[in-house]
């Protein structure tokens, strides 16, 4: 049934106007549930979904009972009696797009048609849903946001929609949403500052987009906001303190991998919040004073602000008041942590009763994979690389190693070089890197390039190596340190002038798989350790007159 939005004048002088003027018309759908259903059913290919038991089996239309379709738990009496509450067809390979219909069926509280990635959402009388709450709809295809209307909306989930778009401005419209879920979409351009007029949100999610520029004023009028996760966007600029101080409520504040720089936020107005991550951004300078200085002390807190520039002494005034803390200050300008916060024993999940400040930060000239001591992996001395506390790796010192290879080895007389200090080591000849973002030396292959030397042990020392071939070079070798290596699975060192397989053993800390000695001068007995090296596939060596060698034991070495 449609209904003219009309002018309030006879129906004869409306016909004459309607050729010459605007009408709205506004249709309402007159078909039965069952009616709405099959044509449901019917624009997205039914007959091929995934699960479809129920869907018109027969003509009772016991919709009820319907996969995916839950009505009200109300008794016989009640308005809502054999009325439709939920329709959740996820994963459900519908496809096509979604029938303006659907948002007739009465009193619909939820539609949840997530991860259907070839289904078309369309808002079309979105309006008529008055009832609706929950809208779920991620890794689906939305082409527009026109028509998105939403009386009762409270939730909307729009996750891996691949939108690639500005923000849609009609969502700053949905007055009711308590919740926003819109992750990993490729918004671009401002978060405009309607989205301040969305005073009922609770959890706003728009993490994993490319938003710029500053994060509006306008979100201290969320005063029920209780999760702000904006992280792994491109945001500048500084944050809005004292916009996000007005959010009392907030418990979980998310801005890591963005662009912010300038000091950073005290968030000393939140006394609600319990987990901050700042991390991956441009923040620099000291820890404000007062940094969560009304935050709960009594609660667990987990604090993210690695890889920042903050700098100076960490710690704040109020700091050492909280009971429990997880911490991650690494990849910063720290130069020491204030002793206080050293003595916090249930702090790091207790590992500060252990390690002490090494549980907070590994301290200047050490490092650990996770900037501080766990228990898989202490802090270590002796990088001189870490030139300020919490270094993650001691890669800063791939440069001096190879270096120092270069000059042990006469690199001034190798056949060809690239090698340096104004490149990357990674486009150095010989030297190969990994394709991540941490760019590991994984290879070194200088075989055939006239070295003549000692190879220092601190080559083993270069984080992630696992192919060393030095073959073919006038080059003494010896094992001592390779146990560094743990990474190791290819080692060539044949027609060198390996002479010694003492510390042989060091291999058996390593992940060795192929291992060539032959053509050298070893005069000795091949060692016992040799046989306990699980992994190894590949073995070359050179028969002797003194070398004791059997072959069954090669085979079992080489099984």
């Amino acid at each position: 049934m449609c209904t003219r939005a009309g002018f309030g004048i006879p129906s004869i002088a409306f016909l004459l106007l309607s050729t010459i003027a605007s009408i709205s018309v506004t249709c309402v759908s007159a078909k039965s549930v069952p009616e709405i259903l099959d044509t449901f059913y019917s624009a997205t290919n039914g007959h091929s979904w995934a699960n479809n038991d129920g869907w018109f089996d027969d003509y009772t239309y016991d919709y009820c009972n319907w996969h995916g379709v839950t009505c009200y738990n109300v008794d016989t009496y009640n308005e809502l009696h054999n009325q439709i509450e939920t329709i959740d067809l996820s994963k459900n390979k519908l496809e096509g797009t979604i029938p303006r219909d659907i948002f007739h069926v009465p009193y619909l509280s939820n539609l949840v048609l997530r991860e259907n990635p070839d289904l078309v959402i369309s808002f079309k009388d979105t309006s008529e849903a008055t009832m609706l709450n929950k809208l779920v709809i991620s890794n689906t295809i939305i082409e527009t946001f026109e028509h998105l209307h939403g009386p009762q909306l409270r939730e909307l989930h729009i996750t891996e929609c691949n939108l690639n778009m500005p923000f849609p401005i009609e969502i700053t419209g949905l007055t009711k949403l308590n919740a926003l879920y819109a992750n990993y979409n490729y918004f671009y351009g401002f978060l405009p500052p309607e989205i301040g007029d969305l005073g009922n949100l609770v959890e706003l999610f728009l993490f994993g987009n490319t938003l710029e520029g500053p994060i509006p004023e306008s979100i201290g009028n969320l005063v029920d906001l209780e999760v702000l996760a904006l992280s792994e966007n491109q945001f500048q600029g500084s944050v809005p303190s004292s916009a996000i101080d007005n959010l009392s409520k907030l418990r979980i504040l998310a801005l890591g991998e963005n662009q912010f720089d300038g000091e950073i936020p005290s968030l000393a107005g939140l006394d609600s919040i319990r987990e901050v991550y700042l991390y991956d951004n441009l923040f620099s300078g000291q820890i404000p004073e007062n940094f969560l200085w009304n935050a709960p002390k009594d609660q667990t807190m987990v604090v993210d602000l690695s890889n920042n520039r903050l700098s100076g002494i960490f710690g704040a005034r109020r700091m050492e008041e909280f009971y429990k803390m997880h911490l991650d200050i690494s990849q910063n300008e720290f130069t020491s942590i204030d002793a206080d916060l050293c003595a916090k024993d249930k702090w790091m999940s207790g590992a500060v009763a252990t390690y002490k400040c090494d549980a907070i930060s590994c301290p200047v000239g050490s490092w650990a994979p996770e900037g501080r001591s766990t228990e898989s992996r202490e802090c270590e001395k002796g990088c001189l690389s870490a030139t300020f506390m919490g270094a993650n790796n001691c890669d800063g010192d791939k440069k001096r190693v190879l270096f120092e290879l270069y000059d042990a080895l006469s690199g001034d007389y190798w056949i060809t070089n690239n090698w340096d200090e104004a490149t990357s080591e990674c486009e150095w000849t010989g030297i190969t890197c990994s394709d991540d973002a941490e760019k590991k030396i994984i290879k070194i292959d200088l075989s055939g390039m006239k070295m003549i030397g000692t190879v220092p042990s601190s080559v083993f020392s270069i984080d992630g190596l696992e192919h060393l071939d030095l073959s073919k070079n006038f080059i003494k070798f010896n094992f001592d340190g390779i146990r560094e290596a743990v990474d190791l699975r290819y080692l060539d060192v044949s027609s060198t002038s390996l002479d010694t397989l003492s510390d042989f053993e060091q291999l058996l800390e390593t992940s060795i798989e192929e291992l060539d000695l032959s053509s050298n001068n070893v005069f000795s007995e091949i060692p016992d350790s040799l046989y306990n090296l699980s992994n190894l596939r590949i073995l070359k060596v050179s028969i002797f007159q003194k070398f004791i060698l059997w072959i069954d034991h090669i085979c079992l070495a080489c099984k």
